[in-house]
């Protein structure tokens, strides 16, 4: 089970209904029998707040696209897929 999304507004005063939240979902995973994962800590105070539900941190690596040659693919597949065109004139 993942947390994806979590926000509260800035002025109003915290009465930890995101931790509820939070914390009914992990109880659900658990008597599910799944995991529960936060999808990545994005800054310190994230950090502070996950770490209060107990856990454990692994690190998780990230694969992105190389830029060059992903910009050029995607040149390449905008320029023929485009409807005004005709692809008879590369044949």
């Amino acid at each position: 089970m993942y947390n994806l999304l979590s926000t509260r507004a800035l002025d109003v005063t915290d009465n930890g209904a995101t931790s509820l939240l939070i914390w009914s979902a992990i109880k659900k995973a658990q008597e599910l029998g799944f995991l529960f994962d936060f999808d990545g800590i994005a800054t310190q105070g994230i950090g502070r707040f996950y770490s209060g539900f107990g856990g454990e941190i692994k690190t998780r690596l990230i694969v992105t696209r190389g830029r060059r040659i992903y910009k050029a693919a995607e040149y390449i597949k905008n320029t023929i897929s485009r409807p005004d065109i005709d692809s008879s004139d590369y044949t």
